[in-house]
């Protein structure tokens, strides 16, 4: 488990997820194009929440590391 994303980005995994299942469970072709659509937008949000996550998570080390030299050189 990735400790940088977030509970809202996990979240939107799992709605992929059932969106996924949901495509593979349905028969009509009308149905699974519709799930299918629906199932592109989530992707894009998962991965577009991701990067928003990791970016953050590592703007916060990059913080933290800096106030540490900081600490160190005073």
């Amino acid at each position: 488990m990735k400790k940088w994303i977030t509970p809202g980005t996990w979240k939107v995994i799992e709605e992929r997820r059932h969106m996924n299942k949901k495509i593979l469970d349905t028969k009509s072709e009308r149905l699974q194009e519709r799930h299918k659509a629906s199932y592109r937008v989530l992707d894009k949000n998962v991965k577009r929440m991701a990067r928003a996550d990791k970016r953050a998570y590592m703007e916060n080390i990059a913080k933290q590391a800096e106030e540490a030299a900081e600490k160190i050189t005073r």
